[in-house]
């Protein structure tokens, strides 16, 4: 009996150090003001290191919460979707980036190999280009809103740019998920809401590729409603550029998950 009451102690002991934690933590958090601070890093290299030869430029920017501590959910997830299953922890976000270059640099080397033997006959379709950076899109107290862009041309008639969307909720400490937000079974609902904002609009909804079109991934959180992002030759070509859908809270608010609509909408 005794040896039960010491282990009962232990685990109500442990249970309220873990609330006090916890506590301490979500308090740091909300006495803190969320902050961003951005980390860049560049380089250019030059095919069989010849500065007269066709080279690689590549950019990267990434911002993070300024105070890691008290944010490092937040932390954590923009450099996991920055960097993905590359990411190093146990490096510093500069380290990573280096880590990163270093590989785009290998892939471009790759082709000396193959262009030893035609060097004067070398086209600009070696310039290549790679841009990788984030941004923060909406923030308020409850929600983050921010977007990952790469812009890559490694040849061929022109680059390509995948932007990816990302809301995480500061209460939760996770990245929404699209049921989070909205009720099961309404994706056809938001769909056809999609394709009534974008008839209103200057695009041809007649070339529009239907079965192209989403309501799981890739939108972001405004505070007048969701935006859901298109990139290039999803639901349209490459010349009709990438495709911005807007929502209102108005328009969703039916087939939003009832919890969610709670802490966006107010009380009528």
């Amino acid at each position: 009996m005794k040896y039960f009451t010491k282990s009962v102690y232990a685990v109500i002991l442990s249970f309220v150090l873990l609330m006090m934690l916890s506590s301490c933590e979500q308090d740091k958090q909300n006495m803190t003001t969320l902050t961003f601070t951005e980390i860049s890093h560049s380089e250019r290299v030059f095919l069989f290191d010849n500065e007269n030869m066709p080279s690689f430029s590549m950019e990267f920017q990434i911002k993070i919460p300024e105070d890691s501590i008290a944010f490092p959910k937040l932390y954590h997830s923009m450099v996991l979707s920055y960097f993905g299953e590359e990411y190093q922890a146990d490096k510093s976000i500069v380290e990573n980036l280096q880590i990163s270059t270093q590989e785009f640099t290998k892939e471009y080397r790759n082709n000396e190999e193959d262009l030893k033997g035609e060097i004067d006959d070398i086209g600009a379709s070696y310039n290549w280009e790679l841009q990788i950076s984030n941004e923060i899109i909406f923030q308020d107290e409850n929600f983050v809103s921010f977007k990952n862009e790469t812009y890559y041309f490694s040849g061929g008639a022109h680059g390509n740019t995948i932007r990816n969307y990302f809301i995480f909720d500061l209460a939760t400490k996770n990245i929404l998920t699209s049921s989070d937000v909205f009720m099961a079974e309404v994706c056809n609902n938001i769909i056809e809401l999609q394709q009534v904002s974008i008839s209103k609009t200057d695009i041809n909804s007649e070339v529009l590729y239907t079965d192209g079109f989403k309501c799981d991934h890739n939108f972001y959180l405004i505070k007048e409603g969701f935006v859901f992002h298109y990139d290039q030759y999803e639901i349209a070509s490459y010349a009709d550029g990438p495709i911005d859908i807007f929502l209102s809270f108005k328009e969703v608010e039916p087939y939003l998950n009832p919890k969610f609509a709670k802490r966006i909408i107010s009380p009528k």
